[in-house]
């Protein structure tokens, strides 16, 4: 699967979501704009963290709960990415 990703962030020594850092150190090693990036995330933490680094949040899981934490869109399922 490592084969499907440009890089993959190591966790340690990274604060933990809602801080931003992990989704900022992401689109640095992709050699993005994080405002030009779209992360995707199932917690209520993560769709912080996303915003928090100026990305597009794509929730999946329940909209309720992820709409309400900033999610620009949210799918029930993975299925519906494309």
């Amino acid at each position: 699967m490592a084969d499907h990703f440009y890089a993959i962030v190591d966790p340690d020594g990274i604060p933990g979501k809602p801080a931003p850092d992990i989704f900022l150190k992401g689109a640095e090693l992709a050699g993005a704009d994080p405002r030009y990036c779209i992360g995707i995330e199932d917690a209520q933490a993560g769709i912080e963290a996303i915003k928090a680094a100026g990305m597009f949040a794509v929730g999946i899981g329940e909209p309720e709960l992820l709409g309400a934490s900033g999610a620009d869109i949210v799918y029930d399922s993975t299925v519906k990415l494309s």
